[in-house]
């Protein structure tokens, strides 16, 4: 069963759970709120600065966890959310500064954040940033990686690209997904078993995308 619950009254873009009990959820206008007991509930812990946008919070576990979003912010918790470090991208690397940051979690220590074709990955909480970039058809749509150094990157388009260094070099998968067209998710159970999800319907790989299967 599903209940409504009312928590702002502006956009919200991400959702995540920092354990059973806790979930924050973020969006616009610097919005920010956690639940203490599974949703029934929620405390305003908006952001000082409202002309930013958040797009996503991840958490890698309950102390450490991340949110991104516009203006190239990307923040960093390492108390359970009790203060946030502001661990920004550099906003004139391409388009960082402009477009809506999303994010990704590399193994148990790295944070990812991408924008376009771009990609900035840190190894040491956002403190600093390795930027490259991916040429690719349309725009990136996911990343997902299974341990620090493996990761495959989605692009709107289909073409498929994985790393086997952390994120440093990026080499396309030979057989790219071609049924569900206008991709928009990724998930990675390990480094043969993939699905993505498109505008009409799902694809999935069990040989590292060498075959697909249109479900």
């Amino acid at each position: 069963n599903w209940s409504k619950t009312q928590v702002s009254s502006q956009e919200l873009y991400s959702v995540a759970y920092q354990d059973k009990n806790k979930i924050w959820t973020v969006g616009a206008q610097g919005n920010m709120f956690v639940s203490q007991d599974g949703g029934k509930t929620w405390t305003d812990k908006s952001y000082q600065d409202k002309d930013v946008t958040f797009y996503d919070i991840r958490f890698v576990n309950n102390q450490i966890g991340y949110i991104s979003g516009s203006k190239g912010t990307v923040l960093q918790t390492i108390n359970g959310g009790q203060t946030w470090i502001n661990n920004s991208v550099d906003v004139v690397k391409e388009d960082f500064g402009r477009m809506p940051l999303k994010s990704f979690l590399i193994g148990s220590s790295g944070i990812g954040v991408y924008t376009k074709s771009n990609i900035a990955i840190s190894s040491n909480g956002g403190k600093s940033w390795i930027y490259s970039k991916i040429n690719l058809d349309g725009n990136i749509a996911d990343i997902h990686f299974i341990n620090d150094k493996i990761g495959f990157c989605l692009s709107s388009e289909g073409d498929l690209f994985k790393t086997t260094n952390g994120g440093t070099n990026w080499a396309q998968v030979q057989n790219r997904p071609y049924q569900a067209w206008y991709y928009s998710d990724l998930h990675v159970f390990n480094e043969s078993n993939l699905i993505v999800v498109g505008e009409k319907g799902i694809e999935k790989t069990q040989n590292g995308g060498i075959n697909w299967i249109y479900m």
